[in-house]
């Protein structure tokens, strides 16, 4: 008899073992996945000033960027997110498509944004941004966008806008799935400089 109580007493113990290690790997892996490729969760992000359009039946969202003094619409199922550790802070923020894991990429990972927009330092003059403008990796073609000169750009992989709006800066908008390509025409007709 004694022997029998030892033996469902260690069926107990293992059973009870075996149970607690299932719930850790369930809640580990399946209750709260963490993709490879997260942010840290120590990382602060800061959120930029997003603003949505009174007409709620455009679907879309207005971003302003007061930093730099621009604006324009995006879809609605999307958030932005600034990319951490970029200086100077508010030069360079990410769309992501709600319900997904911001992952800014870097160090041979690629990102799950679907769109990207980056400040990026250029002193040329408008005349020379134009002039160069086929020395662009996919150069299109040359237009006007919100009163400023631009360069279109696609590759098999992106598709790009680069607006000189300043005399120091190139405003470039980068989408990197073919969704979120078909919509940038949408948001480039809606851009706003607010220095103009």
């Amino acid at each position: 008899m004694k022997n029998g109580s030892i033996t469902i007493v260690i069926v107990i113990v293992l059973a009870a073992i075996i149970g607690a290690i299932g719930v850790l790997v369930y809640q580990k892996f399946y209750k709260n996945p963490l993709s490879p490729y997260s942010p840290s969760p120590s990382v602060n992000y800061q959120q930029p000033e997003i603003k949505k359009t009174s007409d709620e039946a455009t679907n879309l969202k207005t971003y302003t960027n007061t930093q730099y003094g621009f604006s324009f619409q995006f879809p609605k199922d999307w958030f932005s997110q600034e990319v951490p550790d970029w200086n100077p802070a508010g030069a360079s923020v990410s769309f992501y498509p709600n319900g997904v894991t911001p992952n800014p990429g870097g160090a041979g990972v690629p990102t799950n944004a679907v769109l990207n927009i980056e400040i990026s330092s250029n002193m040329q003059s408008a005349n020379e941004f134009i002039n160069t403008a086929s020395q662009t990796s996919g150069y299109q073609k040359t237009l006007t966008l919100a009163g400023y000169p631009a360069i279109q750009a696609q590759t098999k992989t992106f598709k790009q806008y680069y607006i000189k709006f300043s005399s120091s800066n190139v405003l470039i908008l980068t989408t990197y799935t073919a969704d979120a390509g078909s919509k940038l025409e949408t948001i480039i007709s809606s851009i706003k400089f607010t220095n103009q």
